[in-house]
């Protein structure tokens, strides 16, 4: 923070310098007034002895406020003013030589350009560099916004019901992370956005701690789903997590924020939560060929269709065999179904048809604070009003 201020100064202090903020046409009346000034300086320092040094200022500034054409402008002046306009000794008029004052006109100029084509080539970098520093400005920003969530406790927790379909009794609930201040963007995006600026562990952490807290309020028959992704599992900070979660009451939903590439290594922390009670379960199954890998490789406990599956099932014959081949599958390895996305009547039939055991979706209620959770279409037991 202190390096992007003292950035932020350096940059105003050479704007100043450079005349940034001022009109060309007072920018002109600037240089004007150093070289009269400079001329004024040499006749009161007594003549050419040590006059043509201060010329250096209007010529550098007319440099890098005007680039070349504005330099060789300032330092033909500059020269003519320091120069015949100049005598050599003011009290008794002695006229420079020529080819005296002609060698400093020719160095006029030539730090003149020198110090245009300079400043014009550290614009063009800063011009280059600018949109970079507003990225690393962007992510300072989104860093600080993510770590206010967290240090002050904003996460809220909203539950859903997942209902078993034969008898209509709620088995599970799976908890959710809201928002309410960043209405403006999806959950999803400020988890992106925490993993983009290294605060992902911690984001994910915090909301499956105040989840689970709120999570001992369920009654004993109901187990609760949290959501963690494959990189806080292969944490540093999942081996503090382990030894603090009610993993028997857990059910662990795998979320992804970048491709799994070694199965092996997640195999070991997957072990170890199940050792202790947790279930796993596999999300979106269905979606694209990444999530059937995850099945195949990872062995679930639950699989949960994806909502793009099960919406109209009894519609679509493919989508239909595609389920029940899911179902098949989950039967071989000794894992439950969830369907996702269930919002009428017809979808039961058609997953109870095709063999799925539970549902998720607004048929059975809507993500709610536990406080205000209200599940329909179930037994009155679990209402709440």
């Amino acid at each position: 923070m202190l390096e992007n201020a003292a950035r932020r100064h350096r940059g105003e202090i050479v704007g100043v310098l450079e005349g940034r903020g001022l009109p060309d046409s007072t920018a002109a009346l600037v240089v004007v007034f150093l070289l009269v000034l400079c001329w004024n300086l040499g006749l009161h320092i007594g003549g050419r002895q040590g006059a043509g040094h201060w010329f250096y200022v209007p010529i550098l500034y007319s440099a890098i406020r005007f680039g070349p054409r504005g330099a060789a402008t300032t330092a033909l002046l500059a020269a003519l003013l320091a120069g015949p306009l100049l005598p050599a000794d003011v009290g008794t008029a002695l006229p420079q030589e020529t080819q005296e004052w002609l060698t400093r006109g020719a160095f006029f100029v030539g730090i003149g350009q020198i110090a245009a084509v300079l400043g014009r080539r550290r614009r063009r970098l800063e011009e280059r560099l600018e949109p970079y520093e507003r990225v690393a400005q962007h992510h300072q920003d989104q860093a600080g916004r993510i770590r206010r969530i967290i240090d002050e406790d904003r996460v809220e927790v909203y539950f859903q019901p997942i209902v078993e379909l034969g008898t209509r009794q709620v088995a599970g609930v799976e908890s959710l992370s809201r928002f309410p201040l960043e209405e403006e963007q999806r959950p999803e995006w400020w988890f992106r956005q925490a993993w983009k600026v290294g605060l992902g562990p911690d984001f994910e952490i915090s909301a499956v701690r105040k989840a689970v807290d709120l999570g001992w309020e369920l009654p004993e028959t109901v187990y609760q789903s949290i959501n963690l992704s494959p990189e806080v599992l292969l944490s540093d900070a999942f081996d503090e997590l382990v030894d603090t979660l009610p993993w028997i009451r857990l059910t662990v939903e795998m979320t992804e924020h970048v491709e799994i590439e070694d199965y092996q290594r997640l195999a070991k922390p997957l072990a170890e939560i199940r050792a202790r009670g947790a279930q796993f379960a596999i999300d979106d199954v269905g979606a694209g060929f990444a999530s059937l890998r995850h099945v195949l490789s990872l062995s679930p406990d639950i699989i949960k269709l994806d909502i793009s599956l099960c919406g109209g099932l009894d519609h679509s014959r493919a989508r239909l065999a595609l389920t029940r081949g899911l179902v098949a599958c989950a039967g071989e390895l000794g894992a439950m179904v969830v369907a996702e996305g269930v919002e009428s009547a017809d979808d039961v039939m058609a997953l109870r048809e095709a063999g799925v055991q539970y549902g998720q979706g607004y048929l059975f209620g809507r993500p709610a604070p536990l406080g205000r959770l209200r599940v329909i279409n179930v037994p009155d037991a679990f209402t709440r009003s």
